[in-house]
């Protein structure tokens, strides 16, 4: 398998992730696809002109796109599959596939301890510079000014990946029972929500978009974030029965699912079904 990268290079933050990903599918596909990962975003200068080579099976990795455009339809008859972060639901169809974000690259590797182990019981760093952030941060936040749970972590940072360092952060997560995740700039969906998943944190989120990859998973969907996400976190941390199942359930997940391994076979497994379909 020949990989093209279009846009996509190692200052991007899910670089790690892609390139696990990659490095898994490579020997078990064959020279006749073609794997093209594609900075989908608006601010990506070639997200509508990937090079296809005629006569090969053309697959594509398509990151980046928080905006959601519809940059796939440009290519969706050409490709043989298109695997596509931030896709929404209704998107979802014939050979386009949800993919997942993954980790940022500053996220680090450690022990996925218990949560009778870890001495935070609920945690957030991030930025609120955003007004999706910010709309989602501020509600939580006063809610916890009047019930406040204990062992609370909330940090307010100056941007996007100016926080805390590589290695303080990732400690932060493995130590902490509970992850608040609301959306980041534009989407939902946030590299947090990953990171937190692979911590073995219990993941606490607004409701996914509910394609393939976020049917039936652990993560504590909250319906109405403004009103109810503070009174969420309370709830959960008084049923350490209820956080040790869901902490089960996440890390399943993160194997079966969300892992680089578990994303590169998923890819395997869906290109096999089109495979059989074509017989």
């Amino acid at each position: 398998m020949q990989v093209i990268y279009n846009d996509v290079a190692e200052n991007f933050c899910e670089w790690n992730y892609l390139s696990e990903i990659v490095n898994f599918l490579t020997p078990k596909l064959s020279d006749e696809y073609i794997l093209h990962v594609a900075c989908f975003s608006q601010e990506c200068t070639n997200n509508k002109n990937i090079k296809f080579i005629e006569g090969k099976k053309n697959i594509i990795i398509g990151t980046s796109d928080e905006y959601m455009e519809d940059v796939y339809p440009v290519y969706k008859e050409k490709a043989h599959a298109i695997f596509k972060q931030y896709l929404l639901p209704h998107q979802e169809i014939d050979n386009i596939y949800s993919f997942p974000l993954g980790y940022n690259k500053k996220h680090i590797l450690s022990e996925n301890k218990s949560l009778q182990e870890r001495s935070v019981n609920a945690f957030f760093s991030g930025h609120m510079s955003s007004a999706n952030r910010f709309n989602h941060m501020r509600p939580l936040i006063e809610a916890f000014e009047n019930d406040r749970p204990d062992k609370l972590e909330i940090f307010i940072t100056n941007g996007f990946n100016l926080g805390f360092d590589s290695l303080k952060y990732s400690q932060k997560l493995y130590n902490s029972k509970i992850a608040i995740c609301p959306p980041g700039n534009v989407s939902i969906e946030t590299f947090r929500l990953y990171e937190a998943m692979r911590s073995g944190c219990v993941v606490v989120s607004p409701t996914l978009p509910k394609t393939d990859i976020y049917k039936n998973v652990n993560i504590v969907e909250v319906d109405d974030w403004n009103n109810n996400a503070a009174k969420t976190v309370i709830d959960l941390l008084e049923d350490e029965n209820k956080l040790v199942k869901i902490k089960e359930g996440i890390d399943k997940d993160w194997k079966e699912i969300f892992s680089p391994e578990a994303a590169a076979n998923r890819i395997l497994n869906k290109l096999n079904e089109l495979l059989s379909t074509s017989k």
